[in-house]
């Protein structure tokens, strides 16, 4: 396998300690590389940017497992195939140990997806291509939810590729070679009820933009950004703009995402995606396989979004603590934002001067807690109208599964508590507050408790079923609902009600993973019982409908 370019990285470990301490100034405190206005103001968003320079992946900023792309030709695999070397983070495509389908693909990938979604702002990383060549491809890329609820006209889906390499592409009667980058734009817009593809090729003039390189971007780092604001896409590459469009459909909040993705000869491109293939019976595809495992390179992404100022070093919270409990600063300091509408607000308070506003939306903040210990976490909040509610919730950050949360019904202020018990190591929780419609929020509070009087020792009674299976994307809002099993399962799936009435039943027959919904036609926003019954016994789980 390569071993990346270390050039880019300043040559870190051999750097003396006083300037290191410099050099990490300037990281912290840098703009970005090139945008369309030089005298435009830029705050970094320390929710998706990442230096790399921990040992381990922050899955509090990055989605491990659940709630990633669907892919028909590989499977996402990070607890193998991302890692950490000196500053720079490496996302590896594997073939399966003895070439062992699963679920029909025979490949694992890595990926870094964020948890924090932006409409607009300044994207940028600097990555070092695949030395494979043809094969695989490495991607830094944003991409929305889909929403069929959408009018007529509107956007239901929207992808900005910042940049894809290596994809060999075929174009006009031309094949692409390793120079070749694609920075295209895809989206699904609603039409007659619909939700209609728009890809670059169909609309080259709004969405296909391919750049011939001078060098080999295999063969060593270089910076990729993407200016998106409500008129304009604008590309750069190394500081220097390469394509520029009009922004006609990508509006929606994106996730910022890295990944490294399979090509031909490993694939087949039919009904509208990459399809896998068998490795050890297509023979180009047999040829190739000497070259895998193989990977793409990260050195840093950031994320800028326009303001008045910067932020000259990531927030950082004790063990423990939340910040910015009642909103205190005037703003959402500490606390990132979902989609919808959010803000803090001088009116509706319940104490002090200022209170958090959500408006279809979700605002949450990371904090890490101490292994084998009991919290309470608690908030006051209400919802503006009779028949709103609004949820108190805490999720584990590595994967967003739910834990528990609290129910708000009044148009009051009353206060929620949820009680926790953590699990056998220190990681990172997400405490949010949702509501699909208007709602306040104010002065959140976490407290460690004495362990006897956890009522919710959740993790210490889970059995060995329920560790393994992963409910996603939860919270739930459009789409597809996927149960993965952990391992192959043969028995009943529920979905119900709090008050017990069966929405979905479906049998399972020895299946990894099952997929439920299309769409939540039958299902209003609130909590839900998903109920997994088995030879092994019976689990019961969580789910929150947006």
């Amino acid at each position: 396998m390569k071993k990346p370019n270390f050039y880019g990285k300043m040559g870190r470990t051999a750097l003396s300690s006083l300037f290191y301490l410099f050099f990490l100034g300037l990281v912290y405190g840098q703009q970005p590389t090139k945008t369309s206005n030089p005298n435009d103001q830029w705050t970094i968003k320390w929710s998706a940017s990442d230096e790399f320079n921990k040992n381990d992946p922050d899955w509090a900023k990055w989605i491990k497992t659940g709630n990633l792309p669907n892919t028909s030709a590989w499977k996402w695999n990070n607890q193998k195939n991302v890692k950490i070397s000196n500053g720079i983070a490496e996302l590896t495509m594997r073939h399966n140990a003895n070439n062992t389908p699963d679920g029909g693909t025979y490949f694992t990938s890595g990926i870094f997806k964020s948890y924090q979604k932006f409409t607009y702002g300044y994207f940028e990383a600097k990555i070092q291509g695949a030395d494979i060549g043809e094969g695989v491809c490495p991607s830094f890329w944003l991409y929305s939810d889909f929403d069929y609820s959408v009018a007529n006209g509107e956007t239901v889906y929207s992808e900005i590729d910042v940049v894809e390499l290596q994809q060999f592409d075929w174009y006009e009667g031309h094949q692409d070679d390793i120079y070749d980058m694609d920075l295209n734009l895809h989206a699904v817009v609603k039409e007659n009820g619909q939700g209609v593809w728009k890809r670059p090729k169909m609309y080259p003039q709004e969405q296909l933009n391919k750049w011939r390189a001078p060098w080999d971007p295999s063969k060593d780092f270089h910076i990729y950004g993407c200016e998106v604001n409500q008129n304009e896409i604008i590309w750069y590459v190394d500081g220097v703009e390469v394509a520029r469009k009009p922004n006609k459909y990508w509006h929606r909040p994106m996730n910022v995402t890295l990944s490294l993705g399979l090509r031909k000869p490993f694939v087949k491109f039919f009904d509208n995606k990459n399809n896998a293939i068998n490795p050890e019976t297509d023979a180009k595809a047999r040829e190739k396989l000497s070259d895998i495992p193989t990977s793409m390179y990260v050195d840093y992404v950031r994320v800028w979004e326009k303001s008045a100022g910067n932020t000259t070093n990531p927030p950082t919270s004790e063990v423990g603590t939340l910040k910015n409990k009642g909103f205190e600063t005037g703003d959402l300091t500490h606390w990132d934002a979902s989609t919808g509408t959010i803000s803090a607000v001088s009116n509706n308070t319940k104490t002090g001067q200022y209170a958090g506003s959500v408006n279809n939306a979700s605002i949450a903040q990371i904090v890490t807690l101490k292994a084998n210990t009991s919290y309470k976490v608690s908030a006051f909040g209400k919802a503006s109208s009779p028949g709103t509610s609004a949820y108190l919730g805490i999720s584990k950050a590595s994967n967003n599964e739910l834990i528990s949360n609290f129910e708000f019904k009044t148009t009051s202020y009353s206060k929620g508590e949820i009680e926790i018990r953590t699990g056998n190591v220190q990681e990172s929780y997400r405490i949010w507050y949702w509501s699909s419609g208007q709602a306040y929020c104010d002065d959140f509070n976490l407290v460690e408790i004495n362990s006897g009087a956890s009522q919710l020792n959740e993790n210490e009674t889970e059995t060995a079923l329920e560790k393994g299976i992963h409910i996603y994307p939860n919270p739930y809002k459009n789409g597809p609902l996927t149960i993965d099993f952990g391992k192959p399962f043969s028995g009943e799936v529920q979905i119900t009600g709090l008050n017990g009435r069966t929405f979905l039943r479906r049998n399972v027959v020895d299946q990894t993973s099952v997929q439920l919904l299309e769409s939540k036609s039958k299902f209003k926003s609130g909590l839900y019982i998903v109920k997994i019954s088995g030879p092994d016994g019976e689990v019961s789980k969580k789910i929150l409908v947006e």
